[in-house]
């Protein structure tokens, strides 16, 4: 049985290599070539279909639509000093780096895809392999009371990051999303878990950034979509935009946990979208309305009500939307 699913993997991965080579295979000549079933050589294309590659599957023949560019695991550990697990599809990093709390402190865990990518209140994260920054970044700290507002100061230091490449119009959108305008550019999920008496907590980024994702998903999801090439014009290097952002965000993490989000807090509304606006704040349960008026020194929003009452909205608790 063993030796047989190494020969599928092998096969799997002959079929692979001929698709990035060529773009498109044609089965009979494939079969005839490799001494293959044709009907073995589908499922293998399937099989690489269902780990995110995007290929055109016809009767006679199948075409990769995008050609990827792989994650360099070698630079990033070179250039970031971080201990790294890269996989090409996986559920999802969140889930892999929370189940596996052995990895050590100060590693990531990055996915060429994911087919179950975790958003906030379990919304799924779409993709398709190669087109997007996926990673988990896990940092530990001695107790859960010190990371209020960390979710709003990752979203500033990635802000900090790809503005370096030119994007000013991006925004912050609270707690944890990246927004162009309308469109969502990218999310953050922070989940914690008490490891060892301390607190381990996973970091996970997603963030689009080949426009193939709108070609394919921008008319199938419930929002507005955009990438990185999209608002830059140009695909950058994702190794390159993982060393920056990775550097980054280790260098305000550390200041952070130093001086907590008060160090942040401006840098956070500058870019704060919907900030002075009328807005709705709802969960399963409740939902109210009023002007987005300020963020507290530990990250929560203060909603000045209709009434003219404010509230403090704590993050995670509700989500927001524009009026």
């Amino acid at each position: 049985m063993l030796k047989d699913s190494y020969k599928d993997i092998m096969h799997k991965e002959e079929i692979l290599r001929s698709l990035l080579q060529n773009q498109q295979l044609q089965y009979q000549d494939y079969a005839s070539t490799h001494n293959l079933d044709i009907n073995y050589i589908k499922q293998q294309i399937k099989n690489l279909e269902n780990e995110g590659f995007l290929i055109s599957i016809d009767e006679d023949e199948c075409i990769l639509k995008f050609v990827p560019k792989f994650i360099d695991e070698q630079q990033i550990l070179e250039k970031t000093g971080c201990k790294i697990h890269l996989f090409r599809n996986i559920d999802s990093t969140n889930t892999y780096a929370m189940t596996n709390l052995d990895i050590s402190s100060d590693s990531i865990v990055i996915a060429e895809n994911q087919s179950s990518g975790k958003g906030q209140k379990n919304r799924k994260f779409v993709g398709a392999l190669g087109t997007q920054l996926l990673f988990s970044y896990m940092y530990e700290v001695t107790n859960r009371e010190s990371i209020q507002g960390l979710s709003l100061v990752i979203g500033v230091s990635i802000l900090k990051s790809l503005k370096s490449y030119g994007m000013d119009s991006l925004q912050l959108k609270w707690p944890n999303d990246l927004y162009v305008g309308d469109a969502k550019l990218g999310g953050i999920l922070v989940e914690s878990k008490i490891f060892k008496n301390k607190v381990r907590l996973v970091i996970g980024v997603g963030i689009n950034v080949s426009n193939i994702l709108i070609d394919i998903f921008g008319t199938s999801i419930d929002r507005k979509i955009t990438t990185i090439e999209n608002e830059l014009g140009s695909c950058p290097s994702r190794t390159d935009l993982f060393i920056k952002i990775i550097n980054q965000l280790k260098q305000d993490l550390n200041e952070f946990f130093k001086f907590g989000f008060k160090k942040f807090k401006i840098n956070f509304l500058e870019s704060a979208k919907y900030l002075h606006e009328k807005v709705r704040m709802f969960s399963n349960t409740n939902e109210v309305t009023g002007i987005f008026s300020d963020i507290d020194d530990m990250g929560n929003l203060i909603l000045k009500k209709d009434n003219g009452e404010f509230e403090k909205i704590f993050c995670g608790e509700m989500s927001l939307r524009k009026l």
